[in-house]
């Protein structure tokens, strides 16, 4: 319930952000707010993921940190 706009506007490092589609604790639309808001990020959407998409899909997750790492 709070606005954080002021602060993901303030990164200016590489971002990997990671989202479940069907999150409905945090919805979609915020992970697509946090992109745009993010100079440098780029955001992953696990097309059935939820609120844990990441640990829902620990090996998509590897591989996906491990190829935005190298």
């Amino acid at each position: 319930n709070e606005d954080v706009s002021y602060y993901l506007k303030q990164i200016d490092e590489e971002v990997l952000i990671l989202w479940g589609k069907n999150d409905i604790d945090t919805p979609l639309k915020y992970g697509i707010k946090t992109n745009k808001l993010i100079k440098h990020s780029a955001l992953i959407v696990f097309p059935k993921g939820g609120h844990f998409s990441y640990l829902e899909y620990p090996i998509l997750t590897n591989q996906i940190i491990y190829e935005f790492i190298k």
